[in-house]
């Protein structure tokens, strides 16, 4: 990671950031001196990893909440504007599968895996992209998979991180 880009006083959000790839960004980031929101649903892992990061003297702050809900998104950003009044990274990693074969899928599973893989995206920079444009400024990444290629497997999935990664 080149990281001449990073400076302290910047500000970044990190999505499915409790734990995996989303926690090493959020780590690496906040190495760098950038202040760090991790964004997750799963508030118990949330709270563990902002704990951990915390005690390395990193600059970290978790926020629980589901990424598929436009007004907690937008709530979460509100929060981040007020206490920082910036925004400077986005990384959009927040993703779930569920494997299953397409006639064996039902409605909920498809919506579960587009919506946390591509309307969390769609929410997430739509309440970002105020905040850079204000400072004129700003990176966004969204994560996204080689699923899309094709093979054998969840369709919602490939669907999902495909279009994620136009």
């Amino acid at each position: 990671m080149n990281t001449q880009n990073f400076s302290a006083g910047q500000v970044a959000v990190v999505t499915g950031a409790a734990r995996g790839i989303g926690l090493a960004i959020a780590r690496r980031l906040a190495h760098q001196g950038v202040f760090v929101y991790l964004l997750d649903r799963d508030e118990q892992a949330l709270n563990s990893s902002v704990s951990a990061l915390q005690l390395e003297d990193l600059q970290v702050a978790g926020i629980a909440l589901d990424l598929t809900v436009g007004e907690s998104v937008n709530a979460a950003f509100a929060q981040i504007q007020q206490a920082h009044g910036r925004l400077d990274f986005l990384v959009n990693n927040a993703g779930v599968v569920r494997d299953k074969r397409f006639l064996n899928m039902t409605e909920q599973d498809w919506d579960l895996v587009v919506d946390t893989n591509l309307r969390a995206q769609f929410l997430c920079c739509k309440a970002a992209l105020p905040l850079m444009l204000e400072k004129g400024f700003g990176r966004i990444v969204n994560m996204s998979s080689r699923a899309w290629l094709g093979g054998f497997g969840p369709a919602h999935y490939s669907a999902a991180r495909g279009a994620g990664a136009a």
